[in-house]
């Protein structure tokens, strides 16, 4: 087999088995794989004349001043890792995941726009089948569900993903299939609903509430008064549903709803941040090191007891505790360079305004959880920024 025939079995078997796998998490591990060899045998070159647009030239600038940052805040943490052995081994798989999507995915972009639509009509097959699962599993069982996962968590992030990405492949389609989206969707929010995943729930709504927005940037600039209306009555829709679904859940669904606003019902939350907040006063600068929490935790609880903690359960204060002020400070603007230049201009089609709301639906989601840290999840959500980021290069074209 010639080198191109070998790089094109890769770059379509990869992505594929990645896309039909990721709704389960781990299943997408063997495309991920060829992805990873794609990488090593292709190379993906930036065409020199993308840097010709300033606005791609800054985004690869602060880009790599982004990653090669995080990469030296892990790094350093080495030195102040109470494991150095996790620290590096965490260090490692994270900043191979920065470099895939600074390098891999943005320049896959910048090359051919929109590529990977071709490969998203797995993901209602695969997405649907383990919604199926988990609504299966309550309907049986009366209580949270965990559908293949060993907790409910985890579950309810792939199917948000998949909530997002099979919409995105089912819109794309002209006539009537591209409707299919609206039972999809509705199979997936039932998904999403039984697994009781409250920071799931969140960035669910987030994640819709940012597509609703850049949806109606275009008809704002053609009609101010429908776009407002419009927008009225998306909300109005919206807190409908939410109501609608509500009243259809028993009670214990109601009562974990609820808890979303109750500080009393979220006190292992609140024990479990002020524990973290006095590990990062104690250790602001650098951290305690990438995977180290979980060997400094016990000695900042003092009196509060519970159970030892290995990850903080909110984003940023995981990047705090792990790689300090210097670490946190550059995955700030790696977030920044993501959602700045990935921003989608007015008139881009749909799939990809469900791309960007999809890397906001996964931050807010990990407010209140550590999803991220999961390497097939963190392996998506930097093709995400990546591939959002490449955007920038192509705005020249679409304007």
């Amino acid at each position: 087999m010639d080198r191109a025939r070998l790089t094109d079995v890769l770059l379509h078997a990869g992505w594929l088995l990645f896309f039909a796998g990721i709704p389960f998490s781990g299943l997408s591990a063997p495309g991920i794989l060829l992805i990873l060899i794609h990488w090593a045998v292709a190379r993906p070159q930036l065409p020199p004349a993308a840097l010709a647009n300033p606005r791609t030239a800054a985004a690869v600038k602060w880009y790599r001043i982004a990653v090669f940052g995080l990469l030296a805040a892990y790094a350093a943490g080495l030195a102040v890792a109470a494991s150095p052995v996790d620290a590096l081994g965490a260090g490692l798989g994270n900043g191979l995941l920065l470099l895939f999507g600074a390098v891999y995915a943005f320049r896959l972009e910048v090359a051919n726009p929109g590529w990977w639509r071709r490969y998203l009509w797995v993901v209602p097959l695969s997405g649907a089948v383990h919604a199926g699962i988990g609504i299966a599993q309550y309907l049986e069982s009366g209580t949270r569900v965990m559908g293949v996962h060993s907790n409910p968590n985890a579950y309810a992030t792939v199917l948000l993903a998949a909530l997002y990405l099979g919409v995105a492949a089912l819109v794309q389609y002209g006539g009537r299939r591209r409707w299919l989206a609206v039972p999809y969707a509705a199979v997936m929010a039932a998904g999403l609903l039984v697994t009781g995943s409250r920071g799931a729930w969140v960035g669910a709504l987030a994640g819709a509430a940012v597509f609703g927005a850049l949806a109606l940037r275009g008809v704002w600039r053609a009609n101010r008064r429908r776009a407002l209306a419009a927008g009225a009555a998306g909300l109005v829709l919206a807190g409908l549903a939410v109501g609608a679904v509500y009243a259809a859940a028993d009670a214990p669904m109601q009562r974990r709803m609820a808890s979303i606003f109750d500080l009393n019902a979220n006190q292992d939350r609140v024990v479990l941040y002020q524990t973290m907040w006095d590990l990062i006063s104690d250790n602001p600068v650098l951290g305690v090191g990438v995977n180290n929490i979980k060997h400094r935790f016990a000695e900042y609880q003092g009196d509060r007891g519970g159970p030892v903690f290995g990850i903080a359960h909110n984003y940023f204060l995981q990047s705090l505790g792990e790689t300090g002020i210097v670490g946190t400070v550059f995955l700030l603007l790696l977030w920044f360079v993501w959602l700045y230049y990935g921003l989608p201009p007015v008139g881009a089609p749909a799939p990809r305004l469900l791309l960007y709301s999809l890397a906001v639906a996964l931050l807010v989601r990990d407010q209140f959880d550590g999803a991220l840290t999961i390497f097939y999840l963190a392996f998506l959500l930097n093709w995400l920024g990546g591939t959002l980021t490449a955007a920038a290069a192509e705005r020249r074209a679409e304007t």
